[in-house]
């Protein structure tokens, strides 16, 4: 069994962003580990594009977010799928930076 995160980078509840995220991990769950990481759950801030993170040890950003327990998750899952449908800003900073 694999171990998924499924990144919903949303913040508003029950959204269409939620719900096709939950579609997928109820499906994928049939033969996977799958847990749901919500962007309504954490505090995350946009990346500005400033750089300082490859300057400083370990890559941390300066900003004081919640990023680094979603890196922990994605660091720890074997594969992860994200669900940006609306509402997006949210967590979209770090998805163009990292991906």
């Amino acid at each position: 069994m694999s171990r998924i995160v499924v990144l919903i980078g949303s913040n508003r509840r029950n959204g269409n962003t939620e719900l096709l995220a939950k579609a997928f991990a109820e499906g994928a769950s049939k033969n996977n580990i799958v847990e749901l990481v919500s962007a309504a759950d954490f505090t995350v801030n946009p990346c500005i594009g400033c750089n300082t993170c490859f300057l400083r040890e370990g890559n941390k950003c300066f900003q004081n977010d919640d990023m680094p327990k979603i890196y922990e998750k994605l660091r720890n899952a074997d594969g992860f799928k994200s669900s940006f449908l609306g509402g997006w800003e949210k967590i979209r900073g770090m998805y163009e930076i990292h991906n």
